[in-house]
């Protein structure tokens, strides 16, 4: 999990933080490394400084916090009742920038490459690809198929995706009771956060009933803990 991201959630969690409550609930990290994160984050307007006489205070932004919300929702997704589509799309070089913008578009809604102008993702439905599609003008480009059951083989789930939340999530509710409240819940949430990610980075689909169990068993247990 990156360090952008673990600054962004304190902040979020904090509600206004200073940089010694960066110092505080990250020691593990780099002063330097904080506030090389924290400038990124404010260059970027995910974070807004605030003057204060004494000491500058910093706040999430409602882009920051978009941000946030967006990489969860691959959470949500797990649970929801979802089709996997291919999209196949033959756009020609000379609008080789503007395909380029598709092909990341599709990718950030959970797309995946599989071939030369080929992707595959479970989607909530088709109108949601040819949202995408309709957007970049490339309606004459782009072919969408919806995979029947068991006619596309999605392959075995990337557990290595998935190890290091495994290890962390554990070694968190193992010593939990070794945090206060606060740096207990700011934990809980960067753990949450990193389980999103771990599901963007995989993002094809799997029986959350077999493949997905003992991950979403550990999401479940430390989900609580972030209240």
């Amino acid at each position: 999990m990156s360090i952008l991201s673990k600054v962004l959630i304190l902040i979020d969690d904090l509600g206004t933080t200073t940089k010694r409550n960066l110092f505080e609930y990250l020691p593990e990290e780099k002063n330097s490394v904080l506030l090389s994160a924290l400038a990124r984050l404010k260059n970027r307007e995910m974070v807004k400084m605030i003057k204060n006489t004494k000491n500058n205070h910093y706040q999430i932004t409602d882009l920051g916090r978009q941000h946030i919300f967006t990489d969860l929702d691959w959470i949500k997704n797990i649970f929801l009742d979802l089709q996997t589509y291919i999209v196949i799309f033959n756009v020609p070089d000379k609008f080789k920038s503007k395909r380029e913008q598709f092909r990341k578009s599709m990718q950030n809604v959970g797309m995946k490459i599989i071939g030369r102008g080929i992707l595959i993702g479970k989607m909530p439905s088709k109108n949601f690809i040819k949202h995408i599609v309709t957007k970049h003008k490339f309606v004459k480009y782009v072919k969408i198929y919806e995979v029947v059951a068991n006619q596309y083989n999605l392959g075995e789930l990337n557990k290595k995706i998935y190890q290091q939340f495994e290890k962390d999530a554990k070694s968190f509710l193992k010593y939990k009771k070794r945090f206060d409240k606060s740096h207990l819940r700011f934990r809980a949430k960067t753990l949450v956060y990193e389980f999103s990610q771990a599901l963007k980075k995989d993002s094809l689909d799997y029986d959350i009933k077999n493949n997905l169990k003992k991950y979403v068993d550990l999401y479940q247990k430390i989900k609580v803990l972030c209240y």
